[in-house]
């Protein structure tokens, strides 16, 4: 399943309608509905480029609440569905863009001082800090669902396109950027399809693009940031998060 955010409130919704599927169903019944991977998708680069502070129909700031927020709601009321399967995975969208961010947690919705890149980079941040500490929350029970990350390098995809109108020199300065280091569309899902399906991959394991500052290439182990792998910052994200969208993983 791929998922992209229309909310919370209706991530939560589908969530859990999608995990009291065969809740009274024994696993072993080949009735029983199964969910084998969830993979999550977010905003696009270009909406870093929006200069005006914007808000999810919940009233989350834009990029925290589509690349962290409903997708971390959405995986907690889905857990039920995917613990049914044998080898349950989730896989998260996380971006290079992740490096340069930083969590701050006073002022997560970045109500002062706004910056949409920084908010972008923020989001991305919480994305792979959220892959990682699923792992481990997973593993420490002993549960065997596998979580992890993936980034696309540069795309030549569609959603690069909509850029905000107003900015011309940027505009021709990214597609250029995009041309000469970017890689197709179909490429850009190597690392996400590699983290969903390689029977080899390890949880809490971050991919993308071999070559060029991880732009293109095939799907390898990412690099990430010290910050990435902040394990008191995952205790406190995941506690923020939980706060925020009023949702946790559900008890059995």
């Amino acid at each position: 399943m791929a998922f992209g955010y229309q909310g919370v409130p209706l991530a939560e919704q589908s969530g859990r309608a999608w995990g009291s599927h065969g809740a009274n169903t024994p696993k072993s019944s080949a009735k029983a509905p199964r969910s084998h991977a969830a993979r999550h998708r977010g905003s696009t680069l270009a909406d870093a480029f929006v200069k005006q502070r914007r808000l999810t129909a919940d009233g989350f700031e834009l990029q925290l609440g589509t690349n962290h927020l409903g997708h971390f709601a959405l995986t907690m009321c889905l857990m039920p569905l995917l613990l049914r399967s044998p080898a349950p995975r989730v896989v998260s969208l996380s971006s290079s863009m992740h490096e340069p961010g930083k969590i701050s947690f006073d002022a997560l919705q970045s109500a002062k001082d706004y910056s949409a890149v920084a908010a972008y980079g923020q989001s991305k941040l919480a994305t792979l800090m959220f892959a990682v500490q699923l792992d481990a929350r997973m593993k420490a029970q002993g549960l065997p669902l596998i979580s992890a990350a993936a980034h696309r390098g540069i795309a030549r995809t569609e959603l690069m396109n909509n850029r905000p109108a107003g900015q011309p020199v940027l505009q021709a300065i990214l597609h250029l950027i995009e041309w000469i280091m970017g890689q197709s569309a179909a490429d850009g899902t190597l690392p996400v399809l590699r983290a969903a399906t390689d029977p080899a991959v390890k949880g809490g394991t971050y991919f993308g693009p071999a070559k060029w500052a991880e732009s293109k290439g095939p799907p390898v182990p990412a690099s990430s940031t010290a910050s990435a792998q902040d394990k008191d910052a995952h205790a406190r994200l995941w506690q923020a998060s939980v706060q925020l969208t009023g949702v946790d993983r559900p008890e059995g």
